[in-house]
């Protein structure tokens, strides 16, 4: 939306909220023009529609509905990993344990790397087992979405990053220098 669009959004707000019945400060028309300003006046038309068709709501939708209800709903961190799981599984099933998966996801690539590794993994896995690996990816993969990188010591890190890389290994006491600065 641009400057020219704000009678039109004005005239979307207002009567989406004689719908439920909620006040419009000018303040909050303009914090929310702002906040909707990437969208195309069409687009929050469409929304607001949509929005007053659904009986979801019965108060006055905030931002974030009118961001749901156009771009829709974002995956479930469960969703995405059960379709990481699956891509992998299906990769498997196709070019077997001798040829690495694309993993373009960074979780996906960080867990295949340092908990399963891929030709490791793939070349053991029986095809009775892949249920539940995929039940077990799942979980991993929402506690790894959790986990903080930023939150992680920077010695820490350095461990971290040999684990399943054996040729860049650095000598146990190397390794451990610092540590003692963690307690």
């Amino acid at each position: 939306m641009n400057e020219q669009d704000a009678g039109k959004f004005t005239e979307i707000m207002v009567g989406l909220s004689e719908n439920y019945s909620a006040e419009l400060s000018r303040v909050g028309l303009k914090l929310r023009f702002e906040a909707l300003r990437g969208y195309a006046i069409e687009q929050i038309e469409a929304a607001a529609v949509k929005l007053l068709r659904t009986r979801k709501f019965t108060t006055m939708p905030t931002v974030a509905d009118f961001v749901e209800a156009i771009d829709g709903q974002a995956p479930s961190i469960e969703h995405k990993a059960l379709s990481e799981a699956n891509r992998i599984i299906a990769h498997l099933n196709i070019h077997g344990a001798t040829t690495w998966p694309d993993l373009t996801d960074p979780i996906t690539k960080r867990l295949m790397i340092t908990r399963w590794i891929y030709p490791r993994w793939a070349s053991q896995v029986l095809e009775s087992e892949l249920k539940w690996w995929a039940k077990e990816f799942v979980a991993a993969y929402q506690a790894e979405q959790i986990t903080d990188p930023q939150l992680i010591p920077h010695q820490v890190k350095g461990l971290l990053a040999q684990i399943g890389n054996p040729g860049d290994m650095v000598p146990a006491r190397k390794s451990c220098e610092g540590i003692e600065a963690l307690n």
